[in-house]
């Protein structure tokens, strides 16, 4: 298994784009990375447990941050605004 599949989440960090200060760039790239939280976990579950389904599916390292954690994100977090609204 490739080494990237096996930590999909980089550090949160406060400087997140590492252009040596604390912007409100940072904070907006914390929003995007935590908006893509729940589909990277599935993505890694995918990659992790069920790899011959991740292949058919065409999934891989690379597709972290990608259309399909954003699309599986976005259901999550609608789904968990409905049940909390």
């Amino acid at each position: 298994m490739d080494e990237t599949s096996t930590t999909p989440w980089p550090p949160l960090i406060r400087d997140i784009n590492a252009d040596g200060q604390f912007t409100l760039s940072d904070v907006w790239l914390w929003i995007v990375q935590l908006y893509f939280v729940p589909g990277d976990a599935v993505l890694w579950v995918l990659l992790t447990y069920t790899p011959g389904l991740a292949t058919f599916l065409e999934l891989g390292p690379g597709s972290y941050h990608g259309l399909f954690t954003a699309m599986v994100s976005g259901g999550i977090w609608l789904v968990a605004i409905v049940i909390v609204g």
